[in-house]
C-alpha cells in the first residue's frame, strides 16, 4: 500500500488528498507494483534557493521526496510525477547494477539520461490526471480557496481542540449535497473503471 506523509510543519488535508488520488492514478498508468512512500517535506533554505531541489527519489527504499516551500500545488504534482516514474523505473529493474550516482550523471551517462527524458515525459501523466477531472469540478476551488483552507486547518489545529474542529468542519458541510471530496472520489472512480 502506498503512503503519503506530511513532514511538514503545516496541515495540508487538500494538497494530501490530491497527492493520494493522483499516485494510485499514477500507479494504474506507470504500472508500477511496488508500494511507494511520498514524503512532502518543507525546507526553507531550499526554498529561497533559486535552482534549489524540487523532488528526489530513494530507489533503495522506494521512496519519492518533494519539497513543498514556496510552490503552487501542480507544480508539486509535477515533480511528484516525475519522481513516481523514477520509481515504476526501479520496480522494471532500468537502476540495476548501476551503482552510486554522482552530479552529471544524466550527461554523462546514456542510460541515465534515457530514464531522465522518460521521467520529465511523465508530465503528461498530471495532464492526463487533471483531464480526467470533470471541468466544473476542477474550477471548483481556485488557488486562493485552496491557500484559505490551508489556513484555515493549521489555525483550526492551533487553536481549537481536534474533535471542536472537527465538529465544525462538519456543519459547514451540508447533508444533501456531496462534498467536494465525495464528487471527486466518484468521478475518479468511474475514471479508473473506464481505463482498466
Amino acid at each position: 500500500m502506498n503512503t503519503i506523509i506530511n513532514n511538514t510543519e503545516r496541515e495540508m488535508p487538500n494538497l494530501l488528498f490530491v497527492v493520494d488520488k493522483f499516485v494510485k492514478f499514477a500507479q494504474n498508468r506507470m504500472s508500477f507494483d511496488k508500494p511507494v512512500e511520498v514524503e512532502l517535506i518543507s525546507d526553507s533554505e531550499n526554498g529561497q534557493i533559486l535552482l534549489g531541489k524540487t523532488a528526489y527519489y530513494d530507489r533503495n527504499n522506494f521512496k519519492v521526496c518533494v519539497f513543498v516551500d514556496n510552490r503552487h500545488p501542480k507544480d508539486i504534482l509535477r515533480s511528484l510525477s516525475h519522481e513516481l516514474m523514477h520509481h515504476a523505473q526501479n520496480c522494471r529493474g532500468d537502476f540495476n547494477n548501476i551503482g552510486h550516482l554522482d552530479d552529471g550523471y544524466a550527461q554523462d551517462n546514456e542510460h541515465m539520461r534515457d530514464l531522465e527524458i522518460e521521467a520529465y515525459e511523465a508530465a503528461i501523466i498530471l495532464r492526463d490526471f487533471e483531464d480526467s477531472i470533470e471541468k466544473e469540478e476542477k474550477n471548483q476551488i481556485t488557488l486562493d480557496e485552496w491557500k484559505n483552507r490551508e489556513i484555515f486547518h493549521c489555525l483550526m489545529e492551533r487553536f481549537v481542540p481536534r474533535k471542536a474542529a472537527l465538529a465544525l468542519v462538519e456543519n459547514r458541510i451540508t447533508k444533501n449535497q456531496p462534498t467536494l471530496r465525495e464528487k471527486f472520489n466518484n468521478i475518479m472512480s468511474d475514471r479508473m473503471k473506464n481505463n482498466r
